[in-house]
Formats: C-alpha cells, sequence, structure tokens
C-alpha cells in the first residue's frame, strides 16, 4: 500500500500539515465568524423572545387581575340587586297580607254584627213563639186559657234561668 511507504511519509506528512494549517485558516477566519454571528444572532432573537413573552404574561395577569376585580364588583352588584328585589317582593307581600287582612277583619266583624242581629231576631222571635206554644199547651192541659201577663212571666223567667 502506498500510504504505508515510507519514503514517501515526509511529504504526506508535510502536505498534511500545509492543508490542516489551511482549513484551519479558513475556519478560524470565515466559518467561525459566521457561524459566531448566527449563534449570537439567534441568541438575541431568543432573549427578545422571552423579555416579550415576560411583557405579554404580566400584561396577561395585569388582564387576569382587572376581569376578577370586575366580575367580583359584578357579583357584588347582582347579589345587592338581588338583595334589593328580594326586599320590593317581601315589602309588597307584607302589604297584600296587610291589606288582606284589614279586609278579612273587616268581614269578621260583619259578618259577626249579622250573627248578633240574626241571634237577637231568634232569640225575640223565640220569646214570642215560646209564649204562644206554653198558652197553648197550658190551655189545652188545664182546659182554659191563663192570662198572656202571666204566661209571658213564666216563660221569660225560664229564658232567664237558661240563658
Amino acid at each position: 500500500m502506498p500510504q504505508f511507504n515510507l519514503a514517501t511519509a515526509p511529504s504526506q506528512i508535510f502536505w498534511l500539515l500545509v492543508i490542516f494549517a489551511l482549513m484551519f485558516l479558513v475556519l478560524w477566519r470565515l466559518v467561525l465568524p459566521r457561524l459566531g454571528g448566527v449563534l449570537e444572532q439567534r441568541q438575541n432573537k431568543i432573549d427578545d423572545d422571552l423579555a416579550r413573552a415576560e411583557r405579554m404574561k404580566g400584561e396577561a395577569e395585569q388582564v387576569l387581575a382587572e376581569y376578577e376585580k370586575a366580575l367580583a364588583e359584578a357579583r357584588a352588584k347582582a347579589g345587592a340587586a338581588m338583595k334589593q328585589a328580594s326586599d320590593a317582593a317581601q315589602a309588597t307581600a307584607n302589604a297584600r297580607i296587610a291589606a288582606f287582612s284589614a279586609e278579612l277583619a273587616k268581614k269578621t266583624e260583619a259578618a259577626e254584627a249579622r250573627i248578633a242581629q240574626a241571634e237577637a231576631t231568634a232569640r225575640a222571635n223565640l220569646k214570642s213563639i215560646a209564649t204562644e206554644a206554653a198558652g197553648l199547651a197550658t190551655a189545652k192541659l188545664l182546659g182554659a186559657a191563663p192570662a198572656a201577663d202571666a204566661i209571658e212571666q213564666a216563660v221569660a223567667g225560664s229564658m232567664g234561668e237558661q240563658g
């Protein structure tokens, strides 16, 4: 194999060092600075993106805080409106109950007055009916009609004892 020939080895080593030096210079002067620039640009872009993401995160947190504050205020307003509506409904119900109670009291009072009048009428009619029945019964039993005053006194005395 020609690679292992010791006669050509020094020239091969020389050309190896020359090509290595040329490649090293090309990489060191041309490729590495461009590669470093590209890496630096990428790092700057990443840093800018991270900074922008942090700003956006801060803005999002601020918007979220404002949203939660607005939501809490809306809930408080809704609760107050519900309380107000409930109080208004309760007041309306209380007013209706009071009006119904007053109307019911009037009707009860009128009914009691009618009952008292009917009772007085019934008592008056009862006294006259009882007087007439007692007179007829006494006349039938005794054969002679007693005096009307005596019958009325007897009925009044009998009703006074019971009532």
